[in-house]
């Protein structure tokens, strides 16, 4: 008889033959898994990217629009000696300030000039720039404060040659310039603040105190302050 060994259990060749299934078929998961990852990551990033890009198209296309109306509204206002701004006092606006009221003032020099002023603040030597404007033209330019009119923009409406005027929802906010992060720093402020205190001691009636010592104080306040300080010369109703 020969010696020949027994085959395996039936249970031992369909475990065996399903492990070499498995060691086969995993790796091709695997891979199928990756290849459908990254076309999905591929279709879909393509999708947000094209997305993103028409939503930023629509935007620029409505801001473009917006601004076009806009610069119409604001050429029809300056026909009527009307300036509207809503945004920081920094040199672009300072310089289309100074060259609006140039301009009208050169139209009409007795004529009075209407700047209805909202802004957060910006740069004091702006702020001045576009005082001295108003000064060194002869046509009055009334500023009508609406809602904040905060820093920079207070230096503005205190300075008016015409009208200074804020309404029951006005908010005047004033500040020195004082609070001395460094020698370099503290010069310059220094020089800031020497000028708003000489400005408002000629525009206002600011309490002395308010502008003493470090810590660049700011002070917040309504028509009814401002009126009593002497920022504004009346509280409004009507334009």
């Amino acid at each position: 008889m020969d010696n020949l060994s027994d085959p395996p259990p039936a249970s031992q060749s369909w475990i065996t033959q399903t492990g070499a299934g498995l060691l086969i078929s995993i790796p091709l998961f695997l891979l199928s898994a990756a290849v459908f990852t990254m076309g999905f990551i591929i279709y879909y990033t393509g999708s947000v990217s094209d997305e993103v890009d028409w939503q930023l198209a629509n935007d620029l296309l409505a801001d473009s629009a917006n601004s076009e109306q806009d610069e119409a509204l604001d050429e029809k206002l300056l026909e009527s000696r009307k300036i509207v701004i809503t945004t920081d006092v920094n040199p672009h606006l300072s310089k289309q300030l100074i060259a609006s009221l140039i301009l009208l003032n050169k139209q009409d020099p007795d004529k009075p000039i209407d700047l209805y002023l909202r802004t957060e603040g910006g740069w004091i030597s702006d702020a001045f720039a576009v005082v001295d404007t108003m000064n060194a033209t002869s046509a009055p330019v009334n500023v009508y404060a609406l809602g904040g009119t905060h820093s920079a923009g207070a230096i503005i409406l205190a300075g008016a040659t015409g009208r200074r005027v804020a309404f029951e929802h006005s908010v005047i906010m004033i500040h020195d310039n004082l609070s001395k992060p460094g020698q370099e720093e503290y010069n310059s402020d220094l020089v800031d603040n020497q000028r708003i205190i000489s400005f408002y001691r000629k525009h206002a009636k600011l309490p002395e105190d308010w502008f003493q010592g470090y810590g660049d104080k700011v002070y917040y306040l309504n028509s009814k302050q401002a009126l009593r300080y002497g920022i504004i010369d009346e509280i409004g109703e009507k334009f």
